[in-house]
C-alpha cells in the first residue's frame, strides 16, 4: 500500500541519517494530493523525521496556499540557506496537474534571490524542469557564475548530469511509476533518494538505495536489487 511505501521511505532516511546526521530533507513535490493528504503526511509521518523537513511544491501538490503554509510552516516559494550554500525553491504547482514552465515573474524572483546570497552558491530547486521549455533559466545557469545548478523531482528517473558550467540533479523516486513513456521504454524505476553533502568545501552527491527494500520489490527484481549505495559523482 501507499502507506507501506512511505513508512519505508521514512525508514531508510532515518537508517541513514543514524550513519552521516542529516542537516535537512528535502522532498521534491508530488507528496500529496489536496489538503486532507498533506495533514496525513504531517500526522503519520513527518513526525518520525529527526531532521528539518522542506517541500517544493509539485504539479499534482493540489493546495492552497494558505493551507500549504498552515501545515508545512513556510510559503509555496522561499528560499533559505545553510553555511556554505544557498538554495531557492520554486512552486511548480499547476491546478491542471500539468507541466508549468516558469513565468517571468518567476525568473525576476530567482535573480532577485540570487542578489540577495551575494558570494554563497545558489542551488535552484523545482518539482520539475524541462530544459526544451525553461530556455531562460537554462541560459542563466550558464551565464550566472554563482548558480551551481538545479535539482528537481516528477520525472521517477535517476538523472545526474554535469552540463557546461552547471549541473541538474533528479532526486527519483521512492515509489514505482506506471508512467507510459516509462513502461514504452523499459525503464526500471530504482527507488532511493539522493544525498547532497558538502566534503572539502565541495558538493558530492550519490544515489541511496536501501538494501532492505528488495523483499518489497522482489516481484520487479528476480535476480536481487541493483545495489545498495551508488559511487560518489
Amino acid at each position: 500500500t501507499s502507506d507501506e511505501r512511505i513508512q519505508l521511505f521514512v525508514d531508510s532516511v532515518n537508517k541513514e541519517h543514524k550513519k552521516r546526521a542529516y542537516d535537512l530533507l528535502l522532498i521534491t513535490g508530488d507528496i500529496c494530493e489536496g489538503v486532507d493528504t498533506l495533514h496525513e503526511w504531517k500526522e503519520k509521518w513527518a513526525w518520525q523525521l529527526p531532521m528539518p523537513v522542506l517541500i517544493c511544491r509539485g504539479n499534482h501538490d493540489c493546495c492552497d496556499e494558505n493551507s500549504w503554509y498552515r501545515l508545512t510552516g513556510y510559503p509555496t516559494q522561499y528560499s533559505f540557506e545553510t553555511e556554505y550554500y544557498y538554495f531557492i525553491v520554486m512552486d511548480m504547482f499547476d491546478q491542471h496537474g500539468d507541466y508549468t514552465p516558469l513565468t517571468e515573474s518567476d525568473m525576476d524572483y530567482i535573480k532577485a534571490e540570487v542578489s540577495k546570497a551575494k558570494d554563497k552558491p545558489v542551488i535552484i530547486c523545482g518539482h520539475h524542469f524541462q530544459e526544451s521549455q525553461e530556455t531562460e533559466l537554462y541560459d542563466y545557469l550558464k551565464t550566472t557564475q554563482n548558480v551551481l545548478g538545479e535539482i528537481h523531482g516528477h520525472s521517477h528517473m535517476w538523472i545526474n548530469n554535469v552540463r557546461q558550467n552547471y549541473f541538474s540533479l533528479c532526486t527519483n523516486s521512492f515509489f514505482d511509476t506506471t508512467h507510459n513513456w516509462v513502461t514504452k521504454k523499459k525503464k526500471k524505476m530504482l527507488y532511493g533518494f539522493r544525498e547532497l553533502e558538502v566534503i572539502g568545501g565541495k558538493l558530492m552527491t550519490r544515489q541511496i538505495q536501501p538494501a532492505h527494500l528488495y523483499p518489497y520489490y522482489a516481484e520487479d527484481y528476480p535476480d536481487g536489487y541493483p545495489y545498495t549505495v551508488s559511487d560518489w559523482v
